[in-house]
């Protein structure tokens, strides 16, 4: 089945993509310099990616923005968690030596999942390594957004996913289980409830190989996902993440080196992205 992308207001997009555009230029050219501005860089980067999805025809330049904010994202949580200590990181082929100077680098659980997922769409082993090697419970205690647990279990899970010895089923349950704590009044608990669950739901049958209750997750999952981000258009919010979902990507993409049919389609899982 097909899942068309809700309806969007692209002239309410034009204006915040050609804004970008100018802050990423601003940005790269502060690295010349300072090498830990990359921590102002990824957020352009991304909002970029998912603007210039539906703007723009070249698939090219677009997926040249993911990869910006893969290796600035991955680059900027290793610099948080070693903030006045010489540390290594890379991005776009050159490593640099820095001691990260003390600075809000926004970094979070949620962020690092994001990071995580956009690295393995573009299949960058440089970034899923660092993302890999980050210590996520300093990068908790650095969230000033102090967000509910079981964001933390779920980037722990990810983190593991390709180690052996480690109970992935466990994990993942443990972080489904938390996400059901989440309060009904909270603000995220919709969010929690359509963006964040099926995505567990979906890497559960992922884990168990099984390709029929795969695509039935994965259809609700695709859903969901549009009627989270139909709602806030409704409610007059352009959100750029809900152009494409990154995360059903690459879980798509992980289910395909699997093995694993995908038996439907959708604007939120692009072709480019999961074929790349």
């Amino acid at each position: 089945m097909y899942i068309s992308r809700h309806t969007i207001d692209k002239q309410g997009i034009t204006g915040p993509y050609q804004v970008n555009l100018g802050l990423k230029e601003r940005r790269m050219a502060d690295l010349d310099t300072n090498i830990s501005m990359l921590r102002n860089l990824w957020g352009y980067c991304l909002d970029l990616f998912f603007q210039s999805a539906v703007l723009i025809d070249d698939k090219q330049k677009t997926l040249s923005y993911l990869e910006l904010y893969v290796e600035a994202a991955a680059a900027t949580y290793t610099m948080a968690t070693h903030i006045g200590t010489n540390v290594s990181v890379s991005f776009m082929g050159k490593t640099q030596e820095l001691v990260p100077p003390e600075k809000d680098y926004k970094v979070s659980p949620a962020g690092w999942i994001f990071a995580w997922f956009a690295a393995i769409l573009r299949r960058n082993k440089g970034a899923i390594d660092a993302l890999h090697a980050v210590d996520l419970e300093k990068i908790r205690q650095l969230d000033k957004t102090k967000g509910y647990e079981y964001t933390f279990l779920y980037a722990r899970f990810l983190q593991q996913l390709f180690e052996k010895g480690v109970d992935h089923g466990t994990n993942l349950s443990k972080a489904s289980e938390e996400s059901m704590k989440v309060p009904e009044n909270s603000l995220v608990y919709d969010y929690m409830l359509d963006i964040a669950g099926p995505q567990m739901d979906l890497l559960i049958y992922f884990l168990y190989k099984d390709e029929k209750k795969f695509n039935e997750r994965l259809l609700k999952a695709l859903e969901s996902f549009k009627r989270y981000y139909e709602n806030l258009g409704k409610a007059g919010e352009t959100d750029p993440y809900g152009l494409i979902s990154l995360p059903l990507s690459a879980i798509v993409l992980m289910a395909k080196d699997q093995g694993i049919a995908i038996h439907h389609t959708s604007d939120y899982i692009p072709d480019y992205l999961i074929n790349a």
